[in-house]
């Protein structure tokens, strides 16, 4: 969002404080370390507002300056923040004992997401041993279409969200592989629907083959959902449904839908 995209005209809004979350914003997508010309660029907001707001964020201990590159980047307060968001939220609270259970039970990668706009974002992440380094790390975000997690959570929701979300949220092409069908997408969802989960193969990785279940509120809509990520060197769909699919339906089923879900 570009600062002229700023709601100015409402009266409670501290338009500064905006500005600065909107930067930091920034830093937790790639590349992650950015200048300042950079930074004005992908903002939209004037360069000394935005020296402002990098020397403020600087001060307080939120970004880290390089002295040879004068690049900022996250520094270690942004974990800090993630801590807080885990320990207080209670689809986490309610969802831990049973996602470790299933990572014991079928020793592999184990992950919650939740959908944030049109995005899933993973909350809990229990890594097989050899999962890669970026499928171990909680808060990435990718677009919710293309992810068994996002079309597990689409699943639960009526068609008139199905279709719109189909049709105007965005998607990323990250592998040849990756499906940017829409109509394709919307089929899977519908499949989700019917029995129970989604299943999805070299979506975002290479060999990687993941299947995800909704994590329902009491009224039945999806707040996140459980998903197990294996490759498909050692993994085939009708395996994956066999071995696997019972044991996370089951899982997804026993977290009790807290009554603070964060929506």
């Amino acid at each position: 969002m570009s600062s002229n995209d700023s709601p100015k005209r409402d009266a409670l809004m501290i338009a500064s404080l905006f500005r600065a979350t909107e930067v930091m914003e920034l830093f937790s997508r790639p590349p992650h370390a950015l200048g300042l010309t950079e930074v004005a660029r992908q903002t939209g907001m004037e360069r000394s507002a935005v020296q402002r707001v990098l020397y403020t964020l600087h001060a307080a201990g939120w970004l880290h300056k390089d002295p040879v590159s004068r690049r900022y980047s996250p520094s270690i307060r942004f974990l800090e923040g993630a801590f807080g968001y885990l320990v207080s939220d209670p689809l986490m609270q309610n969802a831990s004992p049973h996602v470790i259970s299933l990572s014991r039970e079928t020793r592999e990668t184990v992950n919650v997401a939740r959908l944030d706009g049109t995005d899933i974002v993973y909350v809990s992440r229990l890594p097989a041993r050899r999962a890669a380094y970026v499928s171990t790390v909680v808060g990435r975000r990718l677009p919710a279409l293309n992810t068994s997690s996002g079309r597990a959570v689409l699943s639960t929701r009526s068609e008139a969200e199905i279709d719109e979300a189909c049709a105007t949220w965005p998607l990323g092409t990250y592998l040849a592989t990756t499906t940017t069908d829409r109509t394709l997408i919307r089929d899977q969802i519908h499949e989700a629907r019917a029995v129970g989960y989604a299943v999805a193969e070299e979506q975002l990785l290479p060999n990687e083959l993941d299947i995800a279940a909704p994590i329902r509120d009491l009224s039945g809509v999806a707040i996140g959902s459980v998903q197990i990520a294996v490759s498909n060197l050692r993994w085939d769909r009708a395996r994956l449904r066999t071995e696997l699919a019972p044991a996370l339906v089951d899982a997804s089923k026993a977290i009790t839908p807290p009554q603070d879900t964060r929506d």
